[in-house]
């Protein structure tokens, strides 16, 4: 592995991981919208569109253009993040219903009322192919003999596989408007770490091919 696929590689899940730590917080800061965001994907309807769509799409190129660890296979990891990566346009895309207003035209045109379900299809499975990706991650640390990194991985996984559905149930059994908006934060926040993690270790030429 020469040192430009290092950087390339490692570049991809730094960004990939900055990006997911910071939307959520910047699309409800720059909403303009009267109190919390029912969700993260309701910013489609605020001033926060084009930031929202725009950090998903940077997403999705990211996620596209990573091709796991081995470059010259075609594996399940490869596909998974290419698929995350056209999930991600999808969401971008294809808005969350909203009482009232329609998205554009060429999406009625493409969907007719099906926006909104494809969005919830195409966000659900985001999610679970970064669950994958996440456990991807912890199997090939623990390989490699580096058991911190993959506790750290397996923690962030978990996480995600209980700490999301937890959070639902609870935010749901309390009565808060925002519950959808605090699992995303929750997903993206582990989602995020995840792959900064994943981006910025050292790497070893003797165990890291």
């Amino acid at each position: 592995m020469n040192n430009s696929t290092i950087v390339n590689h490692k570049f991809l899940r730094k960004a990939t991981g900055i990006i997911a730590l910071f939307l959520a917080f910047v699309v409800q800061l720059l909403s303009n919208h009267d109190g919390p965001l029912s969700s993260i994907s309701f910013s489609y309807w605020t001033e926060s569109r084009d930031l929202f769509v725009g950090g998903l799409a940077a997403v999705a190129f990211f996620m596209i253009a990573y091709n796991g660890k081995n470059r010259q296979k075609k594996d399940l990891e490869y596909w998974l993040s290419k698929s995350a990566g056209f999930f991600a346009i999808f969401v971008a895309l294809f808005p969350t219903d909203n009482e009232g207003q329609k998205p554009a035209e060429w999406v009625i045109t493409l969907t007719g009322d099906n926006a909104g379900l494809i969005h919830n299809i195409a966000a659900i499975s985001l999610f679970i192919c970064l669950f994958i990706l996440i456990t991807f991650f912890a199997k090939r640390a623990k390989e490699k003999g580096k058991l911190l990194r993959s506790r750290t991985y397996k923690v962030i996984s978990y996480g995600m596989l209980f700490g999301m559905p937890g959070l639902y149930f609870i935010s749901e059994g309390l009565g808060w408007s925002n519950t959808v908006y605090l699992v995303e934060v929750l997903g993206l926040l582990l989602f995020g770490i995840g792959w900064l993690v994943a981006g910025s270790y050292r790497y070893d030429p003797a165990v890291d091919q």
